[in-house]
């Protein structure tokens, strides 16, 4: 599995341009595949490594001043709605911060608004999303796992709320992918909003490959011959897990 793990990495020196509107940026433990025409990313990856700190959470969010700034979100704030608003949404992270707190300087680079997106509030907090990167933090003691996700766009234009204030769109799905040591392929993929939860999971659990057709583009971290298989669970919390 190391060296599927090992064949799956790709290494990038410098920020590199996939195609007209999309940057591939490397950051010191992680990689963002970056949206320029949506100004969000399209997928993230990174490797996990084994909790050896507990930092305090970091704090401010910040712009990437290496982008272009046509590519950049154009305000690190809260995306807010009026109070009256059914909805809500965070500066959702792609890459967590907390499974990198025994990393100050890669905590910090998680809160560039490259790893961030409109993400439905609910979701982010207690949802499905949020239970996925539970999982991570715990595995990651026991398991080298790579770690993807990303968004599906869509073309649903009603929940772009962000564009006139921070210059983004709000995907319509999101999706997150965990290839462990057994070979074994956790794919889910599931809309943007409190649908998805740690109860109904199994209803969200697809191939990559799926992933890859809904998204219209290749998952380069993931290996060819694993992208078909569909897990029919889910890894449950070990007890004792800690999420400090």
């Amino acid at each position: 599995m190391k060296n599927l793990i090992l064949s799956a990495m790709l290494t990038l020196m410098s920020i590199s341009t996939v195609s007209a509107e999309t940057l591939v940026i490397p950051y010191k433990d992680f990689t963002v595949h970056y949206n320029c025409e949506n100004r969000g990313y399209d997928m993230f990856y990174y490797k996990t490594e084994k909790d050896s700190g507990n930092h305090e959470r970091y704090e401010p969010f910040h712009l990437d001043t290496k982008i272009p700034k046509r590519c950049s979100q154009t305000s690190a704030d809260s995306y807010k709605l009026p109070k009256s608003s059914r909805v809500t949404y965070d500066r959702g992270h792609g890459v967590p911060q907390n499974v990198w707190d025994h990393k100050l300087f890669t905590m910090k680079e998680t809160n560039y608004m490259t790893n961030i997106v409109p993400q439905e509030s609910t979701q982010n907090r207690k949802g499905l999303w949020r239970h996925f990167e539970k999982i991570v933090e715990c595995y990651r003691d026991l398991n080298d796992m790579v770690i993807v996700g990303g968004t599906v766009w869509g073309n649903d234009t009603s929940n772009d709320y962000f564009v006139k204030s921070h210059g983004v769109k709000t995907p319509d799905s999101l999706y997150q992918i965990m290839l462990m040591e057994n070979n074994s392929v956790f794919a889910l993929m599931f809309p943007n909003d409190a649908t998805a939860t740690k109860e109904n999971a199994l209803d969200y659990l697809v191939s990559v490959r799926d992933i890859e057709k809904a998204v219209g583009y290749s998952i380069p971290y993931i290996p060819e011959e694993l992208k078909d298989q569909t897990e029919t669970y889910i890894p449950r919390l070990p007890k004792g897990c800690s999420q400090k």
